[in-house]
């Protein structure tokens, strides 16, 4: 018996990050969710940024501080100072250990229109942004 398991192909439902949404400003990241997300879910190993340089490659910017609106659906990332590199990866995890859950425990799918996530793994999210040299 148990729950009936969604077929192959089908979406457990889990947020996803609307691509258009992502703003690099500053020293802070916000993308916005299209549902709510659990905020116990929102902490600094549910993203990972990076940014490249050519001369030195990718290194890891630290996140100081992930946190989320009152709508649950908009996160901001407030990320280490002076970081350098003029393209900066951003990830928000819905696989491994620590994933983005959805406000009914379903982790993220990934971005908007991408494959369809499932009830125990989802999608990561994945944005690589221009950096102004300024």
């Amino acid at each position: 018996g148990g729950a009936a398991r969604p077929r192959p192909g089908d979406d457990a439902g889990g947020p996803r990050i609307d691509p258009a949404s992502v703003r690099l400003e500053g020293e802070a990241v916000t993308l916005e969710a299209t549902r709510r997300v659990a905020k116990a879910s929102v902490g600094e190993t549910s993203f990972s940024v990076t940014a490249f340089d050519n001369r030195d490659g990718w290194h890891v910017v630290p996140i100081r501080r992930a946190s989320m609106d009152r709508t649950g659906r908009r996160i901001r990332l407030e990320l280490a100072t002076g970081f350098g590199g003029n393209v900066v990866r951003v990830i928000a995890h819905g696989t491994g250990p620590t994933p983005l859950l959805g406000s009914d425990g379903v982790p993220l799918a990934g971005a908007v229109g991408g494959p369809p996530g499932g009830t125990e793994d989802g999608h990561d999210f994945v944005l690589m942004l221009k950096r102004s040299e300024t």
